[in-house]
């Protein structure tokens, strides 16, 4: 769904009506206007008119003006990671923690996972979110996906997420082959 009246001005008449095609050549697909509101079902080139007036009447009664926009969908990015990692996963893809909606559209899509501090978590692919941990301590992981439409513009989402990265603990011991105990009288009952 996309508001039209989005793309008045300060002179635009209220009150007409909407009409869109998709541009010749483009991907885009809609299901069409209802009111003031284009549905789109597929992002790309569209030609949108805009009629205000009395077509019968003609001359300064009636104005029609057809616009070219590129409509995208924001991408959806969303990421469900555990609150803590410990030290000895050293290394892994962030990206195994993604929920959200991977777009499927022509469109060109990237992805650009960022830690806050790399000290404590560097990325080492920024695309793919592969990280090595480096350090106990707290950092904010950031996923940006950016959908481009065919270099007229972009949409862009970024979504956060803390995580504290924990000291693993060791439970290495070593124990004797031989343990010498004193012997206890054990009560009697």
């Amino acid at each position: 769904m996309y508001d039209l009246t989005g793309y008045f001005n300060a002179t635009t008449t209220a009150g007409g009506t909407f009409s869109i095609v998709p541009s010749v050549g483009s991907v885009g697909t809609t299901l069409g206007v209802f009111g003031d509101i284009a549905y789109i079902t597929a992002g790309g080139s569209f030609d949108i008119t805009y009629t205000v007036g009395n077509a019968v009447a003609g001359g300064t009664c009636f104005d029609s003006e057809t616009i070219s926009v590129t409509l995208s969908f924001n991408p959806q990015p969303s990421i469900d990671m555990p609150d803590e990692l410990c030290t000895d996963g050293v290394s892994g893809l962030l990206s195994d923690y993604y929920t959200g909606i991977t777009p499927t559209f022509s469109s060109t899509y990237t992805s650009n996972w960022q830690s806050s501090n790399p000290a404590v978590l560097t990325i080492t692919d920024a695309s793919t979110g592969a990280y090595t941990i480096m350090g106990i301590g707290t950092t904010t992981i950031s996923l940006t996906e950016t959908i481009t439409d065919g270099g007229v513009g972009s949409c862009q989402t970024t979504v956060f997420e803390v995580l504290t990265v924990v000291d693993g603990g060791n439970a290495t011991w070593t124990a004797h082959r031989l343990l010498c105990v004193l012997a206890l009288a054990l009560p009697t009952f």
